[in-house]
């Protein structure tokens, strides 16, 4: 039972991760994507605040990713 709770939870997480990386990637310029991830750290920050430390770790590993950060102009 725990290891399938524990493997639900994980799927959960990584679906969050994917979702967020792919909102920003779908982004057709530099620019939106910029606004994106701003629009994300906003989020992070909301969710540091309130402890929800869970969602916190996806944000911080959906823009770690390297899909993401590899996204030079973006990060400009």
């Amino acid at each position: 039972r725990s290891n399938r709770v524990c493997s639900e939870a994980c799927d959960h997480f990584n679906h969050m991760v994917g979702w967020i990386t792919s909102s920003i990637l779908k982004c057709p310029t530099p620019k939106r994507r910029a606004k994106k991830i701003v629009q994300w750290l906003k989020v992070a920050e909301a969710a540091h605040e309130a402890g929800f430390l869970s969602v916190l770790l996806a944000l911080t590993n959906a823009l770690d990713h390297y899909t993401v950060s590899r996204l030079k102009k973006t990060w400009e």
